[in-house]
């Protein structure tokens, strides 16, 4: 028999998609320039074409990279168990916990989420994130309570 989550946390995908959308394009846009400048100090002209081939070329993959952030951060889902918590076959069990710690970068206020740090496990872009913090406070605690009963 399968034991259920007794909680489902999914992450904010905009949040996960838009800060590596943004990361790519401007190692894109970094990139255009280097080789731009490379090639008018070595004083050979570009050819509209092919510039527009290179521009058309370096968006395609910043597309493509927010479209595989896209899909990996829906398929993401935080298992929460009475003694655990499970990311695929990563999981941390609560009564070994070391550190519970929150989060919050630029993208974090922007979107109203945050970063859960439990022990090795990140939980990123995650929304509501003080309330959520405070349910893993307390089946951390009700974890341990139920272990020192034992």
């Amino acid at each position: 028999m399968q034991e259920i989550p007794t909680y489902t946390i999914k992450p904010n995908i905009l949040r996960n998609v838009l800060p590596s959308f943004l990361v790519t394009l401007i190692l894109c846009i970094l990139f255009y320039f280097g080789v731009y400048l490379n090639v008018t100090l070595l004083g050979v002209e570009i050819p509209s074409t092919i510039q527009i081939l290179i521009i058309s070329t370096l968006s395609l993959l910043a597309i493509i990279q927010a479209l595989l952030t896209y899909v990996q951060s829906s398929k993401t889902t935080y298992l929460v168990y009475n003694n655990r918590i499970q990311l695929g076959q990563q999981y941390v069990m609560f009564n070994s916990v070391q550190n519970l710690s929150l989060t919050k970068n630029v993208f974090d206020s922007l979107f109203n989420t945050g970063t859960i740090k439990i022990n090795e496990l990140k939980l990123t872009g995650i929304a509501n994130p003080a309330q959520v913090h405070a349910y893993l406070n307390q089946m951390l605690t009700y974890s341990r309570n139920q272990y020192n009963q034992i």
